[in-house]
Protein backbone atom coordinates (compact mmCIF):
# COMPACT_ATOMS: atom_id res chain seq x y z
CA UNK A 1 0.00 0.00 0.00
CA UNK A 2 2.78 2.57 0.82
CA UNK A 3 3.94 1.47 -2.77
CA UNK A 4 1.22 2.76 -3.97
CA UNK A 5 0.83 5.71 -2.24
CA UNK A 6 4.67 6.61 -3.14
CA UNK A 7 3.82 5.67 -6.75
CA UNK A 8 0.38 8.02 -6.88
CA UNK A 9 3.00 10.84 -5.22
CA UNK A 10 5.50 10.07 -8.17
CA UNK A 11 2.97 10.12 -10.65
CA UNK A 12 1.35 13.24 -9.36
CA UNK A 13 5.12 15.00 -8.84
CA UNK A 14 5.67 13.90 -12.46
CA UNK A 15 2.20 15.67 -13.91
CA UNK A 16 3.02 18.82 -11.93
CA UNK A 17 6.72 18.82 -13.41
CA UNK A 18 5.09 18.19 -17.14
CA UNK A 19 2.78 20.82 -16.41
CA UNK A 20 5.26 23.64 -15.26
CA UNK A 21 7.48 22.92 -18.24
CA UNK A 22 4.81 23.04 -20.65
CA UNK A 23 4.18 26.70 -19.49
CA UNK A 24 7.16 27.54 -19.45
CA UNK A 25 7.84 26.83 -22.90
CA UNK A 26 4.79 28.86 -23.59
CA UNK A 27 6.05 31.39 -21.47
CA UNK A 28 9.53 31.39 -23.58
CA UNK A 29 7.81 31.31 -26.76
CA UNK A 30 5.63 34.61 -26.10
CA UNK A 31 8.98 36.46 -24.92
CA UNK A 32 10.33 35.63 -28.30
CA UNK A 33 7.85 36.85 -29.95
CA UNK A 34 7.75 40.15 -27.89
CA UNK A 35 11.53 40.36 -28.41
CA UNK A 36 10.89 39.81 -32.19
CA UNK A 37 8.18 43.20 -32.06
CA UNK A 38 10.52 44.78 -30.10
CA UNK A 39 13.43 44.53 -32.04
CA UNK A 40 11.42 45.70 -35.28
CA UNK A 41 9.66 48.64 -33.53
CA UNK A 42 13.44 49.43 -32.44
CA UNK A 43 14.48 49.09 -36.51
CA UNK A 44 11.83 51.13 -37.12
CA UNK A 45 12.60 53.85 -35.26
CA UNK A 46 16.48 53.77 -36.32
CA UNK A 47 14.77 54.11 -39.95
CA UNK A 48 12.60 56.97 -39.30
CA UNK A 49 15.58 58.75 -37.20
CA UNK A 50 17.78 58.48 -40.22
CA UNK A 51 14.97 59.90 -42.64
CA UNK A 52 14.73 62.88 -40.05
CA UNK A 53 18.04 63.22 -40.30
CA UNK A 54 17.83 63.43 -44.16
CA UNK A 55 14.99 65.97 -44.38
CA UNK A 56 16.12 69.29 -45.68
CA UNK A 57 16.40 72.01 -42.80
CA UNK A 58 15.02 74.90 -45.08
CA UNK A 59 12.55 76.10 -43.18
CA UNK A 60 12.60 79.82 -44.55
CA UNK A 61 11.17 78.50 -47.96
CA UNK A 62 8.53 76.99 -46.34
CA UNK A 63 7.74 79.92 -44.83
CA UNK A 64 7.71 82.03 -47.65
CA UNK A 65 5.61 79.50 -49.17
CA UNK A 66 3.16 79.55 -46.56
CA UNK A 67 2.49 83.67 -46.57
CA UNK A 68 2.38 83.13 -50.78
CA UNK A 69 -0.22 80.38 -50.12
CA UNK A 70 -2.16 82.80 -47.27
CA UNK A 71 -1.76 85.72 -49.69
CA UNK A 72 -3.08 83.94 -52.98
CA UNK A 73 -5.99 82.58 -50.87
CA UNK A 74 -7.07 85.98 -49.04
CA UNK A 75 -7.27 87.22 -52.60
CA UNK A 76 -9.18 84.08 -54.09
CA UNK A 77 -11.16 84.68 -51.03
CA UNK A 78 -12.02 88.04 -51.07
CA UNK A 79 -13.22 87.94 -54.62
CA UNK A 80 -15.33 84.67 -54.27
CA UNK A 81 -16.61 87.09 -51.51
CA UNK A 82 -17.17 90.08 -53.33
CA UNK A 83 -18.84 88.06 -56.43
CA UNK A 84 -21.19 86.10 -54.29
CA UNK A 85 -22.37 88.78 -52.00
CA UNK A 86 -22.08 92.30 -53.29
CA UNK A 87 -25.12 91.46 -55.94
CA UNK A 88 -26.99 90.15 -52.62
CA UNK A 89 -26.08 93.45 -50.94
CA UNK A 90 -26.92 95.51 -53.65
CA UNK A 91 -30.59 93.43 -53.82
CA UNK A 92 -31.25 93.99 -50.31
CA UNK A 93 -30.54 97.92 -50.67
CA UNK A 94 -33.30 97.77 -53.25
CA UNK A 95 -35.68 95.88 -51.19
CA UNK A 96 -34.82 98.05 -48.62
CA UNK A 97 -35.64 101.52 -50.97
CA UNK A 98 -38.88 99.45 -52.03
CA UNK A 99 -40.00 98.68 -48.03
CA UNK A 100 -39.19 102.23 -47.58
CA UNK A 101 -41.11 103.91 -49.89
CA UNK A 102 -44.02 101.56 -49.77
CA UNK A 103 -43.92 103.01 -45.97
CA UNK A 104 -43.82 106.50 -47.04
CA UNK A 105 -46.82 105.86 -49.46
CA UNK A 106 -48.76 104.19 -46.54
CA UNK A 107 -48.16 107.15 -44.22
CA UNK A 108 -49.53 109.25 -46.49
CA UNK A 109 -52.76 107.15 -47.33
CA UNK A 110 -53.40 107.03 -43.76
CA UNK A 111 -52.62 111.22 -43.54
CA UNK A 112 -55.11 111.26 -46.39
CA UNK A 113 -57.72 108.88 -44.70
CA UNK A 114 -57.39 110.84 -41.27
CA UNK A 115 -58.38 113.84 -43.14
CA UNK A 116 -61.03 112.96 -44.93
CA UNK A 117 -62.34 111.22 -41.72
CA UNK A 118 -62.21 114.53 -40.38
CA UNK A 119 -63.99 116.21 -42.72
CA UNK A 120 -66.99 113.53 -42.47
CA UNK A 121 -66.90 113.79 -38.80
CA UNK A 122 -68.36 117.33 -39.38
CA UNK A 123 -71.06 116.37 -41.59
CA UNK A 124 -72.37 113.52 -39.13
CA UNK A 125 -75.57 113.98 -37.91
CA UNK A 126 -76.73 115.30 -34.51
CA UNK A 127 -76.81 113.16 -31.37
CA UNK A 128 -80.69 113.26 -31.88
CA UNK A 129 -80.11 111.49 -35.14
CA UNK A 130 -78.01 108.87 -33.55
CA UNK A 131 -80.11 108.01 -31.21
CA UNK A 132 -82.90 107.22 -33.66
CA UNK A 133 -80.75 105.41 -36.06
CA UNK A 134 -79.76 103.35 -32.71
CA UNK A 135 -83.47 102.67 -32.00
CA UNK A 136 -84.72 102.04 -35.74
CA UNK A 137 -81.63 99.25 -35.77
CA UNK A 138 -82.37 97.86 -32.48
CA UNK A 139 -86.28 97.89 -33.61
CA UNK A 140 -84.66 96.17 -37.19
CA UNK A 141 -83.33 92.91 -35.43
CA UNK A 142 -79.60 94.01 -34.93
CA UNK A 143 -77.61 93.44 -32.12
CA UNK A 144 -76.03 95.56 -29.62
CA UNK A 145 -72.48 95.21 -30.97
CA UNK A 146 -73.61 95.42 -34.45
CA UNK A 147 -75.24 98.76 -33.64
CA UNK A 148 -72.04 99.82 -31.78
CA UNK A 149 -69.72 98.51 -34.84
CA UNK A 150 -72.33 100.18 -37.88
CA UNK A 151 -72.28 103.27 -36.62
CA UNK A 152 -69.15 103.41 -34.73
CA UNK A 153 -69.73 104.02 -31.34
CA UNK A 154 -69.35 102.21 -28.09
CA UNK A 155 -71.27 99.70 -26.69
CA UNK A 156 -71.98 100.76 -23.28
CA UNK A 157 -73.25 104.25 -25.58
CA UNK A 158 -75.74 101.88 -27.60
CA UNK A 159 -76.87 100.32 -24.54
CA UNK A 160 -77.61 103.31 -22.75
CA UNK A 161 -79.92 105.12 -25.29
CA UNK A 162 -81.64 101.73 -25.70
CA UNK A 163 -81.98 101.93 -21.58
CA UNK A 164 -83.18 105.78 -22.14
CA UNK A 165 -85.48 104.30 -24.47
CA UNK A 166 -86.67 101.36 -22.56
CA UNK A 167 -85.89 98.87 -25.39
CA UNK A 168 -82.75 96.99 -23.45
Amino acid sequence: MDLFIIGGLVVVLVIIIAFILIKENEANRRFTRYERAIEGLMQENFNLKKQIENLPLSKDDDTKDNEELKSELSKKLENDLNEKIVPIIKAIKSIERVIDEFASEQKDRMYNLEERTRDIGKITPSAQNEEEQIVRMFNSGKSIEMIAKDLRLGVGRVEFVLKLHQLA
